[in-house]
């Protein structure tokens, strides 16, 4: 048994409330009376001092050294009552395990070597990306961002301008060398686009339907690979931009794989997209064909939002070009000329119509039966795994590609809230913060985490040094990049499911002007403790992060800080991490700062504090308005 436990246990058997009851009503004490204070701590110790006597504890001696270290403090003014308002708080209201596992907390960060004022954050700004939103945040901040093809495809470009490599080594080696399908088809290097349809439907027909297993169910559980290498996919294209729904914007594909057993009819939902393609006759319109690709690619992940990576094509005249595109950025094959070497061309396209769920990248974390939806997971370490049924339409979904993915279900009992992210690619995740915040009032609590995936996986035994990095801001295929940067420089992001509970709704969908007020001021106060008490920094304040929760026994209304996943540790060791924020609840210092390019900068609770106030102000004018009225985003 863990030692704390057992101090728990021991607590359990020997209650707090003759110490405590003085202090509950004493008037002195609850004004934050230093002196009071530290008489509270002196009377714990006989307390720890008396379990010790039952059982040898190192972590309740170090407990007890603790409280002695901090009463010296506390007689040297080095604490201010700032530090003790939370354990206030508690002993009022609260248990007493949750109280020692606060004083646990507090005797352990107060009396560290470091000092106890905590300093400011030293956090190097990312790269520079040139984009018509913003500078350090995904292109879906912008409303209407993609209205237009046109303005969709520069964003996308700007989102992926850092990213994106070209001619990466061992990539045919590592996707395409999967078999062979038989002998080559006529291909040849003058075909119209009605004749490269023709040859695709030809090449199935021809090569893939006899080896077409009948009985597969594109809804049943996603498995590994068919060691006989079944036929699972067939290639599809459309002819009008309203054929594919589940998307954002109609859109017309050239070529795309969907599942053998879908039914060949007039409509086709991007939810069945397996892999895209785009052709055309012009070699100097390849560049421009993978502009026209990544709207494509864009939509199945927002119409797959839990797809791990997207296999893609750009086929141009006489040569083809592979692509895989993931949170992470796109990577491609060098260039394979068709007609010199038709048996690539055909092992790599047979190789997309018999690859597993698995190699293909799609989901297989939630289980859709009879149009429902499950997820297997625990309320905690100690129970088994058990399937959950959730809401199969998500409460939140990521619209761009290159992003952290935050997807956010709600359980059927509504008491949990399922979210699945893919991190910053930081060494420490938000699952860590959570982790570190436990207790925090004002701040989700984490239940219980798992890793699912991670981008290394499907990246690995890849040789990106030997790759081209593609600016996207210059328009010409051909110009000469950067030389490609090793594999460690790449987000390394992980998927992570978490089980967060309370479950909320969004602060925007408060119905009076109480609800929204008192939310927003447990938000605040949570920030408060979460950096006072915890030691971290949210650094990501915005109207997303703040929910409100479902109504108490009392009918009571609470805010709850979320998303930790930007959050920094305030004192010892920080990783190297981007200045984050969404673009218009960011603090004026912070954006000059990104204005000038300066590199650096010192970010602190103030900054969060500012963005706080402009969460306010939108609230204040946004909120329950007319309907009808025109909307006013703040953005410009």
């Amino acid at each position: 048994m863990d030692q704390i436990e057992q101090f728990y246990n021991y607590t359990d058997r020997n209650p707090l409330h003759q110490i405590l009851d003085q202090y509950r009503g004493n008037p002195d004490f609850q004004s934050g009376s230093m002196q009071e204070i530290n008489f509270l701590f002196g009377d714990l110790r006989p307390y720890i001092t008396r379990c010790l006597r039952s059982t040898e504890n190192s972590a309740v001696t170090n407990l007890s050294t603790n409280i002695h270290h901090l009463q010296t403090k506390i007689l040297n003014s080095e604490v201010s009552i700032l530090d003790f308002a939370q354990l206030i708080y508690l002993i009022n209201f609260e248990s007493d395990r949750q109280i020692w596992s606060h004083i646990i907390l507090i005797a352990e960060r107060l009396t560290r070597a470091a000092p106890p004022i905590l300093p400011d954050l030293q956090i190097p700004m990312t790269q520079e990306k040139r984009s018509t939103t913003t500078l350090l945040r995904n292109v879906a901040e912008q409303p209407d961002y993609d209205s237009t093809r046109e303005a969709l495809e520069e964003a996308l470009r700007a989102e992926l301008t850092h990213d994106t490599y070209k001619s990466v080594d061992k990539f045919w080696e590592r996707y395409r060398d999967m078999g062979q399908c038989g002998n080559d088809h006529v291909f040849n290097d003058n075909m119209s686009d009605q004749a490269m349809k023709d040859w695709f439907k030809a090449f199935h027909r021809i090569y893939l339907e006899p080896h077409r297993v009948q009985h597969t169910n594109p809804n049943e559980i996603p498995t590994v690979r068919n060691p006989n290498e079944f036929v699972r996919g067939k290639f599809t294209s459309t002819s009008t931009a309203i054929q594919m729904g589940g998307s954002r914007c109609n859109r017309q594909v050239d070529v795309y794989v969907e599942h053998s057993d879908n039914p060949d009819g007039w409509g086709h939902h991007w939810r069945d997209v397996r892999v895209v393609g785009e052709f055309t006759k012009a070699a100097a319109k390849k560049g421009f064909k993978f502009h026209q690709l990544m709207p494509y690619v864009r939509e199945v992940f927002y119409a797959q939002p839990l797809r791990r990576f997207v296999h893609g094509f750009v086929l141009h005249k006489n040569h083809i070009v592979f692509w895989i595109v993931d949170r992470s950025g796109a990577y491609s094959s060098s260039e394979i000329n068709v007609i010199n070497d038709q048996e690539k061309l055909v092992r790599a396209l047979t190789a997309y119509t018999i690859m597993s769920d698995e190699e293909l990248g799609l989901d297989t974390t939630i289980c859709r039966h009879n149009e429902r939806s499950f997820v297997r997971i625990r309320y905690d370490d100690l129970v088994p795994e058990r399937w959950v049924e959730i809401n199969p339409e998500p409460l939140t979904r990521p619209e761009t590609v290159l992003s952290r993915g935050n997807l956010c279900y709600q359980t059927m009992d509504m008491k949990y809230l399922i979210k699945f992210s893919w991190g910053s690619g930081a060494e420490q995740s938000e699952v860590d913060f959570l982790n570190a915040a436990r207790g925090v009032i004002g701040v989700v609590d984490l239940e219980w985490a798992e890793g699912i995936y991670q981008v290394e996986t499907h990246r690995e035994g890849l040789d990106f040094s030997t790759g081209t990095r593609w600016d996207m801001g210059v328009k010409n295929w051909l110009s000469v990049g950067k030389e490609g940067e090793p594999a460690e420089y790449f987000k390394k992001r992980k998927l992570t499911l978490a089980v967060i509970s309370p479950y909320g709704r969004p602060l925007k969908t408060c119905s009076t002007v109480r609800e929204f007020l008192s939310g927003l001021l447990d938000a605040i106060l949570g920030h408060r403790g979460l950096y006072l008490y915890a030691g971290i920094l949210h650094g990501d304040i915005s109207e997303s992060n703040i929910i409100l929760t479902m109504p108490d026994e009392f009918g009571s209304i609470h805010g709850k800080l979320i998303d930790l996943d930007m959050s920094v540790y305030v004192a010892g060791y920080n990783e190297t991490k981007s200045l984050t924020g969404t673009m218009k609840f960011m603090a004026i210092k912070v954006l000059q700062n990104i204005a000038l390019k300066s590199g650096t900068m010192t970010k602190t609770y103030r900054h969060d504090l500012e963005s706080f106030f402009y969460v306010f102000l939108v609230g204040c004018v946004c909120y329950g308005r007319d309907p009808a009225a025109v909307k006013t985003h703040f953005n410009n």
